[in-house]
């Protein structure tokens, strides 16, 4: 890096000039805000409002029903510095994340190790790899929605680029990764495989150096088992409660589908054929591969099976696999300086992987961009075998084919689906600031299913989750669903009598533009009402540890 920064000049500023513009432009092309990204901005309400990281005010018991601490700290932090809240603010955030992410990439392009021929080239072959990132449209899909996607996506490359681009881990390389893999334990649960892993291979290292005092320096690890001792005396449960209720049981068949289809619509099958003949082709020097770069690809391997066998996918778009998006053109420039020295065929290989990346997902948006009803966009699923070339025919129709088993079992649901569905939503519901001028000292309650646009606008207003994200009960309610009628985080269901033991008084009419809200119940007894939502939670709680018992 620091070889990079000497060397800088006007073809470096050029490249990365040139390409965080057309970063921009693909952004300002797939902007959209998801509803579950509302979620998280409640939290931060509630934390802006000093009411605590919860769901609901108290008596409610906190629950951790946001993806992501981090995300939520930062937007909070935003919120305070600029006064703008998270809706405005979530997003060119995360547009800064994938300019930082682009700039990384082209740093490790620039610090592999070229052969003599492809080095002539490198100038050509840095710029192909940084298209074949930029053009795709799952990197771009997720510079946006309001989740913490880009953050996360943004730690994984920096993780990979400390593993896989430092032989020389002295003490500074150890305090820098082990905080790296706590943010990134920080910003998504799944991150906690990366750092055990990676604290795995530190302890290994320096207890067979027997260098156990310079472990000191790795102690920025310690970050996750205090937030973790945290989690759990403040919400009473070692994950997320979004895990409880978004994991039922393994699902390998919906996780193959999703895999096939990001493997056909991207062409990513081209760089696992070149990586199997360059594996093939070095076998014997596998053996001189470094323990820690062993352990990248491990971890790695590990995240992309654990989403795609035991999860089944994403609800969104290929989300969970975003970070290859990065990562797989920078190994494809690893792969190919090891599998020929000819910096031509190389270059025709980069583009031939680009050409392939560009058919199917452009065709895709470019023929539903325009479908702007939720009547439209509702399930949204296209066929786009008719717009493609004739070798690429027989591969859009298999991705058809899983595409629509995926969607139709709410997995792997498109960009523009979850964009309409917010804007229909935001059109229907009350304003926030109407929605402010009801008081939580009125305990108002309303039960609601989709609940990310219809929470922030009533953030005064008690919001019971149908779906369990938010909810401990209901996340924890055992689901006795079948796979093939399974949805995708849509397969818990609320004990019998739940929902009506809150006591709702409160209702919207999202048929209507712009529905006022409905309070049809007074509360008598604020203390009264107090003690109910108490006795509520603790009641279903206890029976529900009575039946998983």
């Amino acid at each position: 890096m620091m070889k990079l920064i000497k060397e800088f000049n006007y073809k470096h500023f050029l490249i990365i000039f040139s390409s965080l513009l057309l970063t921009t432009i693909g952004w300002k092309l797939y902007y959209f805000l998801t509803d579950d990204a509302f979620i998280s901005f409640r939290y931060v309400s509630n934390m802006y409002l000093d009411r605590g990281i919860v769901w609901n005010p108290e008596p409610f018991l906190p629950v951790e029903g946001y993806t992501s601490f981090l995300w939520v700290v930062v937007l909070y932090i935003a919120w305070i510095i600029s006064g703008l809240m998270p809706p405005e603010t979530a997003n060119i955030i995360s547009l800064a994340l994938g300019y930082a992410s682009i700039i990384l990439a082209y740093i490790m392009l620039n610090q592999i190790k070229l052969n003599d021929n492809l080095r002539k080239r490198q100038t050509i072959i840095s710029i192909l790899a940084l298209l074949y990132i930029i053009t795709n449209r799952t990197f771009l899909t997720w510079l946006s929605s309001g989740l913490e996607t880009s953050l996360f996506n943004y730690l994984v490359v920096l993780w990979v680029y400390y593993m896989a681009f430092f032989d020389n881990q002295d003490n500074k390389w150890q305090i820098k990764t082990g905080f790296v893999c706590s943010l990134l334990y920080l910003t998504r649960p799944d991150g906690l495989l990366f750092a055990g892993l990676t604290s795995f291979y530190i302890i290994y290292k320096k207890f067979k150096d027997k260098e156990l005092k310079s472990l000191i320096y790795f102690s920025t690890i310690c970050i996750i088992p205090v937030h973790m001792l945290w989690r759990k005396a403040y919400y009473g449960d070692w994950f997320p409660n979004t895990y409880y209720a978004k994991y039922v049981r393994a699902w390998p068949e919906s996780g193959i589908k999703y895999f096939t289809s990001f493997m056909i619509e991207y062409g990513y099958y081209f760089i696992i054929i070149l990586t199997i003949l360059c594996l093939l082709k070095n076998i014997t020097k596998i053996k001189q591969i470094k323990l820690h770069k062993f352990v990248m690809v491990i971890a790695l391997s590990l995240h992309f099976l654990y989403y795609t066998l035991i999860i089944g996918g994403d609800h969104f778009e290929f989300r969970v696999y975003s970070h290859l998006t990065i990562l797989l053109p920078i190994m494809l420039v690893w792969v190919l300086n090891r599998l020929s020295k000819y910096s031509a065929a190389s270059i025709i290989s980069l583009i031939l992987a680009i050409y392939l990346s560009i058919p199917i997902p452009w065709a895709h948006w470019y023929h539903t961009k325009d479908r702007n009803t939720r009547n439209t966009s509702f399930s949204l699923k296209y066929n786009v075998e008719k717009h493609m070339p004739n070798h690429l025919k027989k591969l859009s129709i298999i991705w058809f084919e899983n595409q629509h088993w995926l969607i139709m079992h709410s997995v792997c649901c498109r960009h523009q689906e979850h964009k309409i569905f917010l804007i229909d939503r935001i059109r229907n519901l009350p304003t926030r600031e109407e929605g402010e001028k009801v008081s939580w000292d009125d305990r108002n309650v309303m039960p609601w299913g989709t609940v990310g646009a219809i929470s922030w606008v009533l953030p005064n207003v008690a919001i019971i989750d149908h779906l369990g994200l938010n909810d401990r009960v209901i996340s924890k309610n055992p689901s006795k669903i079948k796979n093939d009628n399974r949805h995708m985080a849509h397969d818990r269901k609320p004990p019998p009598g739940y929902i009506g033991c809150f006591w709702a008084n409160t209702a919207v009419n999202i048929r209507e533009p712009g529905s006022q809200l409905h309070i049809y119940n007074k509360r008598k007894s604020i203390a009264e009402f107090d003690k109910r939502i108490i006795d509520c939670e603790q009641k279903n709680w206890l029976n529900l540890e009575k039946v998983n018992y």
